[in-house]
């Protein structure tokens, strides 16, 4: 009895630790097409045979394919884990394709930490959560014909219009900076989150008062709010040109979470937005920056409540 129970926890743990197999191209495709064929169902009826790849290629590190990149036509894309030891589909999109140029840095930083993640595990041959090995395993086998055609999800269209980045033009009144992207610091992603979100709301006209800190590189940094007009109809969703109304209002979002601005990339916590909101943008005392692992709310009807009342949110994730 002893010896079979010892058997069977071994292989036990075989089947977890020593699943660090590498995916070739074809299971690969494989996963993107039933992955995306099921995710689009749920928005609307397509035929499983009429997805078409319009593009594929590898992102490798020396001789490891970390994941696929799968493009659909027309639109639409799917990354695949290069490792079964990781989530077969980091990310995916069925409105846009990917590409590896003109990405933002917050997205940039984003799909980074996925890379990192998938190497370290090819690397370390790490230990494979059974829920991992399960969904690769119904990926790779099940019939489309299986898969329930859920169309039971209601679908809210992209609110904000803006797409807005940190770099060129948008950054043009922050400090200058001969490292930066056009000679100024980045914006920072929670002045350009910030901003987006203002923009949507068209709000506030003026706002409250004034701010002023000192940065150690580039000494006093002010804005005035209180005898600002912020010029909503001269912000454009995207900028391929100078648009002082759209770089004011960066700065000015930045200034009023004491933005560390640098020439590689600006940053500051995420939890200032909500206090600058409300006390220099006229912005609703009841506005707060929530913590998932520190409220008692549903989390998934708070966002959920949001969409369905057009109300876009700030949203931080790790």
């Amino acid at each position: 009895m002893k010896t079979g129970l010892l058997s069977i926890i071994i292989l036990f743990f075989i089947s977890i630790t020593g699943f660090t197999q590498k995916v070739n191209i074809e299971d690969a495709q494989r996963v993107a097409i039933i992955f995306y064929y099921e995710r689009a169902n749920q928005y609307e009826l397509i035929k499983y045979n009429d997805i078409e790849i319009a593009e594929s290629y590898k992102v490798k590190s020396d001789e490891n394919t970390i994941y696929y990149v799968f493009n659909i036509f027309p639109t639409g894309y799917v990354l695949v884990s290069g490792a079964k030891n990781s989530i077969p589909v980091p990310a995916y999109s069925l409105k846009t394709s990917y590409s590896d140029f003109n990405q933002p840095p917050q997205f940039k930083a984003w799909v980074k930490q996925y890379f990192d993640q998938i190497n370290y595990a090819i690397e370390n041959q790490t230990a494979t959560p059974l829920e991992t090995i399960s969904e690769w395993e119904r990926l790779l086998t099940i019939n489309p014909v299986e898969l329930q055609v859920l169309k039971n999800e209601k679908e809210v269209s992209p609110m904000l219009l803006s797409t807005w980045n940190q770099g060129n033009h948008y950054n043009q009144m922050c400090p200058a900076d001969q490292g930066g992207p056009s000679g100024h610091c980045y914006t920072g992603c929670v002045a350009t989150a910030m901003g987006q979100l203002c923009n949507y709301f068209r709000w506030p006209d003026t706002g409250v008062g004034s701010y002023t800190y000192e940065h150690p590189d580039y000494g006093t940094i002010s804005a005035n709010f209180g005898e600002t007009h912020y010029q909503w109809n001269e912000m454009a969703n995207s900028l391929y040109s100078p648009n002082p109304a759209v770089a004011e209002l960066l700065f000015h979002l930045g200034v009023s979470v004491d933005m560390d601005y640098g020439p590689n990339g600006s940053g500051m916590w995420n939890h200032k937005a909500a206090y600058s909101l409300r006390t220099y943008f006229k912005y609703a005392p009841e506005s707060e920056y929530l913590y998932r692992d520190s409220s008692n709310l549903n989390w998934d009807s708070v966002v959920v409540a949001h969409l369905d009342r057009k109300i876009p949110m700030y949203y931080a994730g790790w």
